[in-house]
């Protein structure tokens, strides 16, 4: 397939409201001048369900990570798909999908000519019979419009001057299955999208604008659903623990649900600490348990804490995340001890501590699932999460009578 380049939206961000479309059997409607941008942006929980029907779909087609291509369809729609999502917009045809009309782009000169992209990856062929009669009536539909983008991006990446040893789809797939944001294949992605979905040559002005557009697209879309999301393969639970040394530093482990895991890589706000083989050969005992050590010249509370598993060819099979405080003194921990499954509790508490109670967002109580109270006496407690994502974590501190003596707060991103 020779890729035909597809008009762009617009390279100022787009907002859209996803609406749910209502059933009707009426023929869609004329098309009006689009109005200004009044809509308001999906919510975070709506891309996802985009993101998700991408990557699955991609999955299908043997593709193992979605972001590339989710965010082609950010930068062009920003995931909207129906007219209702974006209704400053033109209508497009009429969509079984939509109870409606998709969205239809607005660059293409007035609306009543019916000549913008179609859909949430906004195909173009001129006019929309023009379109239709190319792509069939399947880019109607959203897993049709899904389907029918990633043709085009896997030609796309065939015939792009800016790739080389590709030549066929199954290594078109291969490539996009290793152009890992921030890589050199990547960079080469972006100008391929620029080139040859955008239309826009390298020696064009255009083309630094609109290389940054679809590069921050996917980058800020990426950083607002988390990179698990567009990953085909879910990864497994980590357990995670360390310990702080009188000396200073900390013993890092962790204990990977998969057996196929070879290495654990640990992090600290995103900071490679190591990476480190389930075994550690210079010690006279055998481990399990990937051992690390790490020093830290930062001392600062509720910093983001990863471990990540590693399979013997070096893909990341499983993670595991939590809050560290890498202080002196009493400090407050969470870590991950399976699927939505934390434990909270203190390190290094005062000998008047006796208990503590956990409260999450001022509201939800938890109750430790190992001794069964909300009041432990292990100084941890552990809970099943049903809501993952930015939570205020209180902890509240009791002496051995039952009275408060403090409270401890942090904020902590649970993935």
């Amino acid at each position: 397939m020779t890729p035909t380049s597809q008009r762009l939206f617009g390279l100022a961000a787009l907002t859209s409201v996803l609406i749910a479309c209502a059933p009707s059997g009426s023929a869609p409607p004329a098309n009006e001048e689009p109005a200004a941008d009044d809509g308001e942006a999906l919510s975070s929980a709506q891309k996802a369900a985009r993101v998700t029907a991408i990557r699955d779909i991609a999955a299908e087609r043997g593709i193992e990570r979605a972001d590339l291509i989710a965010g082609v369809a950010y930068a062009e729609t920003q995931l909207a798909h129906c007219w209702s999502e974006l209704t400053w917009a033109c209508k497009g045809p009429h969509s079984a999908d939509c109870g409606g009309p998709v969205v239809a782009g607005a660059g293409d000169g007035p609306c009543a000519d019916r000549q913008g992209g179609i859909g949430m990856f906004q195909f173009d062929a001129g006019t929309f019979d023009e379109t239709l009669a190319r792509e069939g009536s399947g880019i109607l539909t959203l897993a049709g419009n899904i389907d029918a983008g990633i043709d085009f991006i896997l030609g796309m990446v065939v015939d792009s001057p800016h790739v080389d040893g590709v030549s066929t789809e199954a290594q078109a797939i291969e490539w996009l299955n290793g152009a890992t944001i921030g890589s050199a294949a990547y960079d080469d992605w972006i100008r391929t999208v620029v080139t040859l979905y955008n239309g826009c040559q390298p020696s064009w002005s255009c083309f630094d604008d609109r290389f940054a557009h679809y590069d921050d697209s996917t980058r800020s879309l990426v950083d607002e659903l988390g990179s698990e999301l567009f990953e085909s393969s879910p990864r497994s639970p980590i357990e995670v623990y360390w310990s702080r040394t009188d000396g200073g530093a900390y013993q890092l482990r962790a204990l990977p649900w998969s057996p196929e895991v070879a290495r654990v890589e640990y992090r600290v706000d995103g900071f490679l600490l190591g990476s480190f083989p389930k075994d550690n050969p210079a010690t006279s005992v055998v481990e399990t348990n990937f051992p690390g050590l790490a020093t830290f010249s930062t001392a600062a509370r509720s910093r983001s804490f990863e471990a990540l598993g590693l399979d013997a060819s070096g893909g990341a099979i499983a993670r595991g995340v939590g809050s560290i405080d890498t202080i002196v003194g009493v400090a407050v921990y969470v870590r991950q001890m399976g699927d939505a499954v934390f434990e909270v509790g203190l390190e290094r508490a005062p000998a008047e501590v006796a208990s503590i109670e956990v409260r999450i967002d001022d509201a939800y109580l938890l109750t430790d699932s190992v001794s069964g109270r909300t009041r432990s006496t292990r100084k941890a407690v552990r809970s099943t999460f049903q809501e993952l994502g930015a939570r205020d974590v209180k902890v509240t501190t009791y002496d051995a009578a039952g009275s408060v003596r403090g409270h401890l707060r942090r904020r902590v991103d649970l993935e």
